[in-house]
C-alpha cells in the first residue's frame, strides 16, 4: 500500500488555490467582451435580470 503524505497533499492544494486566485484576478483586471453584452442585451438577459433583481 502506498501511504498518503498529507503535507504534501496540503502544499498541493495551496498552490491550486493561489493560481486559482491569480487567475479570478486576472480577468477582473481585463474590460468585459463587448460582443457578448450586446448579444445578452439582444435577447434580454439583461433586461430580464434587471427586473429580477430591481437594478
Amino acid at each position: 500500500m502506498t501511504s498518503v503524505d498529507l503535507k504534501k497533499i496540503m502544499e498541493m492544494k495551496q498552490i491550486a488555490m493561489k493560481r486559482c486566485e491569480e487567475r479570478i484576478r486576472d480577468a477582473a483586471k481585463q474590460p468585459p467582451c463587448q460582443k457578448k453584452l450586446d448579444e445578452m442585451e439582444k435577447f434580454g438577459v439583461t433586461l430580464s435580470l434587471k427586473r429580477k433583481h430591481g437594478l
